[in-house]
């Protein structure tokens, strides 16, 4: 390496360096983060993610708060119409709060407005077990230090502590920290399908309408051998030409794309402006074991631009992007090999 090139870098170096520095005396120097002298001490958030049953995300009374709570295993949102969660993402929620370090930085309530951690204006996290017991009951400042500190403290104590945990990340909160309010919404799972592609035997496409009744577009299947589903080939369901057989790439893509659709959001299951005793498609997948998941979708809701969905496997309702909609929207046609130019509406395999 060029001694112009080793100088370079260590300007480079040297400024991230001052600029992490820079960063922690920011922090230090904020006048919320210490209220007199710093005081020794810290706090530790240590418990079992697999003992917690519920889980109340609220701040005062600015909203109704979010509610986790897990059933027979499943941990579903209750605040969302007892949406199914998204299992991931709670478990990582879990996770990081048990790992959350804490540094004191002030004790007493006459500091509570200093990092506007009083009960009216702070983030509450409460995490329950079995008969209701509480493993865990935080209030999370509204004030912010610098770019990346919080404040926290114990529901029933008065010291509160800093931490530089990305609590507003954790939380699912992506606005102004100081104005914002926990959504149900965020820890819902909108992915409308996960299927087993190694374990799949089936997929079948149908269009409803009152006029032709159900028209199949696509349909396909494992010509089962008795073995590894993984292991036999695709075959078309619909008579036709013997020598035309599904492309094996094409249909992993089809899977793949059907795996990758996300819906915008959850909707109340209540409504009945939906459209869905009228569908306009549905898509049936059937899989070893665990057998058919069948797909729902409404005719499309011009006004939002969307359409409506729901699932066999779960209850709700959802939301689907107008964008989405080819991605279910496929026909045999599209899986020939003999046809290239379908693969160009198909993803690429990652």
């Amino acid at each position: 390496m060029k001694p112009k090139q080793i100088i370079v870098l260590g300007i480079i170096l040297g400024v991230l360096l001052a600029g992490a520095l820079f960063k922690s005396v920011i922090q230090k120097m904020d006048p919320r983060t210490v209220s007199g002298a710093q005081l020794d001490g810290g706090v530790a958030f240590d418990f079992e993610p697999g003992k917690i049953e519920k889980i109340l995300i609220g701040r005062g009374a600015k909203a109704q708060p979010v509610e986790l709570v897990k059933a027979n295993g499943i941990w579903k949102v209750k605040s969302l119409w007892g949406a199914v969660a998204d299992e991931t993402r709670v478990a990582g929620f879990l996770e990081k709060l048990c790992g959350t370090r804490g540094e004191l930085r002030a004790t007493g309530k006459n500091f509570f407005a200093d990092f506007g951690i009083g009960d009216a204006d702070a983030f509450s996290i409460k995490l329950t077990g079995l008969q209701n017991t509480t493993l865990l009951d935080l209030k999370l400042g509204a004030k912010t230090a610098g770019s990346g500190g919080y404040f926290l403290r114990k529901a029933a104590g008065e010291e509160v502590y800093f931490t530089d945990m990305d609590m507003a990340e954790l939380l699912g909160i992506f606005t102004t920290f100081s104005e914002a309010v926990p959504l149900s919404g965020y820890w819902a799972d909108l992915v409308l399908f996960r299927i087993d592609r190694d374990r799949c035997l089936s997929v079948v496409t149908e269009h409803l309408s009152k006029e032709k009744g159900r028209t199949a577009i696509l349909g396909i299947r494992r010509e089962g051998t008795g073995g590894e589903p993984s292991k036999d080939p695709w075959r078309f369901i619909k008579a036709g030409d013997p020598k035309k057989v599904p492309d094996p790439d094409k249909v992993l893509r089809l899977l793949i794309a059907f795996n990758s659709v996300q819906a915008q959001s959850v909707v109340d299951p209540a409504g009945k402006e939906y459209g869905l005793d009228t569908p306009l498609l549905e898509i049936a997948v059937t899989e070893k074991e665990r057998g058919e998941t069948r797909l729902t979708v409404s005719p499309k809701n011009e006004k939002e631009d969307v359409y409506f969905v729901k699932a066999s496997d779960r209850y709700g309702i959802f939301k689907l992007s107008a964008h989405y909609f080819q991605d279910l929207d496929m026909k045999d046609e599209q899986l020939l090999k003999e046809s290239p130019a379908a693969s160009e509406k198909l993803p690429k395999i990652p």
